[in-house]
């Protein structure tokens, strides 16, 4: 059945089945915080449904990467989730505004999102409407790291990370999801020569946003042959 013939509750069920399914797979109990996520995602399908991605537009605020990995690393880091971030939201028909007009508009606000304490909700009530944005999205990396893994088949390295997820509703006022955690994994076999640990820990941080959107914008459609390449809605 397609998605956008499914019924509310059967959407909100599809939602969080994308999310808590890598607990459930590796037979992980539900505890209160996957109780308490499960709720975040139903609540944040439920407020979505109401919007028309060709008429919303959404403000994707630059990735801040707190992992306190070297600077190359972070950025890696930080481009991968946003890559995967504007791909969620363009390949589902939303009006991605064009990054450089975000970009401009955080620098003119004075906001600096390096400070936890300016991962507020006011702040990005503050930049939607400078922006005129229907919709505004933050991402922190808070974790990555790696390991290798010894196993039958050979070594594997392992990259995990973990987001921080905030969605808001700027005309409302009203969040979609605050600070909402999320666990990524990336795991691969090493060879000779592999320089694979920066690009697992990457991939681990585009994974957990990946995770995040998926389900949060479960009720859209998604094209994934066509991506994201800047400049798709000028402010």
């Amino acid at each position: 059945m397609a998605l956008h013939r499914m019924t509310r509750r059967g959407l909100q069920h599809f939602a969080v089945g994308l999310l808590i399914a890598p607990a459930l797979i590796s037979g992980v109990p539900q505890n209160a915080r996957a109780q308490n996520d499960q709720v975040a995602i139903s609540t944040a399908v439920t407020a979505l449904q109401k919007y028309t991605p060709a008429n919303t537009r959404i403000a994707i605020l630059p990735v801040i990467d707190k992992s306190g990995e070297k600077d190359d690393q972070r950025k890696d880091q930080a481009n991968a989730v946003k890559m995967e971030a504007y791909d969620q939201f363009y390949q589902r028909g939303f009006q991605v505004i064009d990054e450089g007009t975000v970009a401009k508009a955080v620098t003119d606000s004075g906001i600096d999102f390096n400070d936890a304490e300016e991962h507020r909700k006011d702040n990005l009530y503050k930049l939607g409407k400078a922006l005129n944005a229907d919709l505004v999205l933050f991402v922190v990396v808070d974790q990555a790291y790696s390991k290798l893994k010894h196993n039958l088949f050979g070594d594997q390295r392992e990259g995990l990370a973990k987001t921080k997820t905030w969605l808001v509703n700027v005309k409302d006022q009203k969040s979609l999801l605050s600070a909402f955690i999320r666990e990524g994994k990336s795991t691969g076999s090493t060879g000779i020569g592999d320089k694979g640990n920066r690009s697992r820990m990457g991939s681990a941080c585009s994974n957990a946003i990946r995770d995040t959107l998926n389900a949060a914008l479960a009720p859209f459609n998604r094209d994934k042959d066509k991506h994201w390449s800047g400049n798709k809605t000028k402010g």
